[in-house]
């Protein structure tokens, strides 16, 4: 699994993947299913998961006047 910390990161993947974007704040139950969900869909279709999160957080980043 690769991890996207920025987003000009992404221009390196060149391969088939299966990407989730969001704001992962700790690893609900919500959360652990849908990695275990992408995770299974790669081991089907091959390719790659990617993980990307926000950073900092929209709360952190909106809230600046």
């Amino acid at each position: 699994m690769k991890l996207i910390r920025k987003i000009k990161s992404l221009k390196i993947i060149d391969e088939d993947c299966f990407l989730t974007i969001g704001n992962f704040d700790g690893m609900h139950h919500v959360h652990q299913a849908l990695l275990l969900n992408i995770c299974n869909r790669k081991k089907m279709y091959g390719g790659i998961t990617i993980v990307m999160f926000f950073e900092p957080h929209p709360i952190e980043f909106l809230g600046k006047k």
